[in-house]
């Protein structure tokens, strides 16, 4: 026990040590997307780049993405496809 007494605080102060030299990356370094994106004054990302489709996202594409996620977790991968292949074809 009288070990442990000495060796903790050595321990916590390691450790916080490691910690505070742990640099988090720099809120000024942007993608080329977000940079482009920052550069039309705020207007969607989807308008600029020609790979996103031009589909408004609504809180059925939302649902329906969210439920098909939490499917495809629980092993009902059947359910998850029919549920994806729904939104593809009322959004296509």
């Amino acid at each position: 026990m009288k070990t442990l007494n000495r060796t903790l605080p050595l321990l916590l102060v390691m450790l916080l040590s490691a910690c505070a030299s742990f640099k988090l990356p720099s809120a000024t370094a942007l993608t080329s997307t977000q940079q482009s994106a920052a550069d039309n004054d705020g207007s969607n990302v989807a308008d600029t780049d020609p790979r996103l489709p031009r589909v408004e996202l609504t809180p059925d594409i939302v649902y329906g993405v969210v439920a098909g996620e939490i499917a495809a977790q629980r092993g009902a991968v059947g359910s998850s496809a029919l549920t994806y292949l729904d939104l593809a074809e009322a959004n296509a």
